[in-house]
């Protein structure tokens, strides 16, 4: 089996467990309050923020860095990868829409998303 990851900070362990167990220096909540989460995602060589559609080679330095589009206000939050691996076609879970890449999906808002100006979103 391979390593698993967290979605927060991109820290890779040899099982779940282990990985589960640990505090997360970059989780929501703060500084380790609370704990890795595991990232449910394929490994590949490119992953991509759900939020703006940055592209990073690996999960550690995507989560690393700001993101400009995060929901909580421009620049408030870090990147969150996408979990439905690299497509050639990228579906709105709003409003069924297809597009060609997350950057472009993200960039338009969406009528059918219930937060009000809300944006498409990528279904997995």
């Amino acid at each position: 089996m391979g390593k698993v990851k967290c979605k927060y900070c991109g820290a890779e362990a040899s099982s779940e467990r282990s990985l589960l167990s640990a505090s997360c220096p970059k989780h929501p909540l703060g500084y380790c309050k609370g704990k890795h989460a595991l990232f449910e995602g394929a490994d590949s060589d490119t992953f991509i923020c759900v939020y703006c559609g940055t592209k990073a080679s690996s999960l550690r330095s995507l989560v690393s860095g700001t993101c400009p589009k995060h929901p909580a206000g421009y620049c408030k939050g870090k990147h969150e990868a996408y979990e439905g691996g690299v497509k050639s076609e990228y579906t709105c879970k709003f409003c069924g829409r297809t597009f060609r890449d997350i950057r472009s999906m993200v960039s338009g808002t969406c009528t059918r998303n219930p937060e009000r100006g809300g944006k498409h979103s990528p279904a997995r």
